[in-house]
């Protein structure tokens, strides 16, 4: 039996993303897709999560949090 890596599996490691990512994006994306969706789908990587808060960071994503 031979093993052969998916599409998916190409696209992860040549942008260092994660396979979930990769796989979120190609079931909610598609050439029609609005900007709107675009930024949720992008915004909802698993990625974002080990990104720090940068000091005094923290009180301005709370005013944008607000006001989105």
């Amino acid at each position: 039996m031979e093993l052969l890596p998916l599409n998916f599996g190409y696209i992860s490691s040549y942008y260092y993303i994660k396979t979930d990512t990769v796989e979120l994006f190609a079931k909610q994306l598609d050439s029609q897709s609005k900007m709107e969706n675009i930024l949720e789908v992008l915004s909802n990587a698993s990625e974002f999560e080990y990104i720090p808060i940068r000091r005094r960071e923290d009180h301005l994503l709370k005013m944008l949090s607000e006001d989105l």
